[in-house]
């Protein structure tokens, strides 16, 4: 019996060593910045092999991969040949594309890689930016968590962040982009918060949507459109409407493809004072929804698809004809 053990003991103790050698012998890219400028140009965010799978934000420490190309297969090859160390792309989670570099070209180059090489696992998010991948990747605030955490690395405890424009997965993305429909995808910035111990704080945030159709960008600020999270989804949200003093925490919608198209949105908030103003709030939103149309239509923005729903449900449906109803439920 103390023989078996020991030779447990032992083989445990070999495979934790070579599991650490595995680890520490690979190179786990998270995040992949694209821009185009004549060449390819390619920012990895890499956390150390030590820092992968901790949940410790001041126990992430990172590094940066650039590479360039003539094509894409050129700038991977590049990355692949800067190290000794097995560059792991298993791991990603978000690509981010520069404004300059999401064109119908670059799209259509960058599918058929992904398609044809199989290191790449399908498993990731879609955004753009019109920042560079060092500005992106780079930073740390004041408590030294770095960009590891932020709108880019999605999971249960981020969703509250996509509130106004929600992240696209891969796979819908191709689909869409296969099927010619608008593609909503969050356009990120980085911000500067404000100031402790004389150290700025900057963190990356959504700061608006691009929407591509037929090769074609536009792209919409919060600043210039605030209510557009109205037409979006999302059920870990925090959208504080300060006038009735209310915090919405879920949007959801659902169409009824009749005469003319409606469009049901259920509205889960909470009042911050004990008022009853659902009504008040009710008109408040839907105007802010008649501006929403209003810009969409003065921008030539397609943002609710409506050429593909009309193709699709042999509709003649234009933005006039939408209809909104909102059904408000106060938690």
């Amino acid at each position: 019996m103390k023989k078996l053990l020991m030779l447990i003991i032992v083989f445990v103790a070999f495979y934790l060593v070579g599991s650490r050698f595995v680890i520490s012998n690979n190179i786990y890219v998270c995040a992949i910045y694209i821009d185009y400028n004549d060449k390819y140009e390619l920012t990895m965010l890499c956390p150390s092999a030590s820092s992968v799978g901790s949940k410790d934000k001041q126990d992430i420490s990172s590094s940066l991969i650039k590479c360039e190309g003539n094509s894409l297969d050129e700038a991977f090859n590049e990355a692949a040949t800067s190290s000794v160390l097995t560059i792991n792309y298993r791991h990603i989670v978000s690509i981010v594309f520069n404004i300059n570099a999401f064109n119908k070209r670059i799209l259509d180059e960058f599918n058929r890689f992904i398609s044809n090489n199989s290191f790449i696992d399908f498993n990731f998010y879609v955004f753009t930016t019109s920042k560079k991948g060092d500005e992106l990747f780079s930073f740390k605030n004041p408590d030294d968590v770095s960009s590891y955490f932020s709108v880019l690395n999605l999971n249960a405890l981020s969703r509250y962040l996509y509130t106004y424009a929600s992240p696209i997965h891969y796979v819908e993305f191709l689909k869409r982009y296969s099927d010619n429909e608008t593609i909503n995808l969050p356009y990120i910035e980085i911000n500067e918060n404000y100031i402790i111990d004389d150290k700025t704080t900057k963190n990356i945030f959504i700061n608006g949507v691009t929407s591509y159709y037929e090769g074609k960008i536009k792209i919409t600020l919060k600043e210039d459109n605030p209510y557009l999270f109205l037409l979006n989804e999302f059920t870990e949200g925090s959208v504080y409407i300060d006038k009735y003093d209310a915090i919405i925490k879920r949007n959801t919608l659902s169409y009824k493809y009749n005469d003319k198209l409606i469009i049901k949105i259920k509205i889960k908030y909470k009042g911050l004072l004990n008022l009853d103003n659902t009504l008040e709030l009710r008109e408040f939103l839907l105007m802010k929804l008649d501006d929403n149309i209003n810009y969409l239509l003065k921008n030539d923005i397609d943002y609710l698809n409506l050429k593909y729903i009309n193709d699709i449900y042999k509709k003649n449906y234009t933005y006039q004809d939408i209809k909104f109803k909102i059904l408000l439920n106060k938690m």
